[in-house]
């Protein structure tokens, strides 16, 4: 197995924990950063293999065309949050968003 491959299993499988792990909001959203740029990895890397690095390549580039608007969004999103709730930690929102 190549070592491109291990690397990308890394960062997705420390993506996963991050979003399953972590309260916080930017932890969260840095999962779902480091899961895309692991699936990228492997895009890229599968596109080599099979000699079809064009496609793999422009898949892997909107794939960070989305990546970079949901980080966007989800940065509003966490602005807005913050503003209401005055705290980014997802078990504290939850609690007071079933108090409201």
């Amino acid at each position: 197995m190549p070592l491109i491959v291990i690397f990308s299993t890394f960062l997705l499988a420390v993506g996963i924990c991050f979003v399953l792990i972590r309260r916080n909001i930017i932890t969260a959203l840095i999962g779902i950063e480091l899961i895309l740029n692991g699936a990228n990895l492997n895009f890229i890397f599968g596109g080599r293999i099979h000699q079809d690095g064009l496609n793999a390549q422009s898949l892997a580039l909107i794939i960070i065309v989305i990546a970079a608007a949901q980080a966007a969004i989800a940065l509003a999103i966490t602005l807005h949050v913050y503003k209401k709730y005055r705290t980014i930690e997802l078990n504290e929102i939850n609690l007071i968003k079933d108090n409201d």
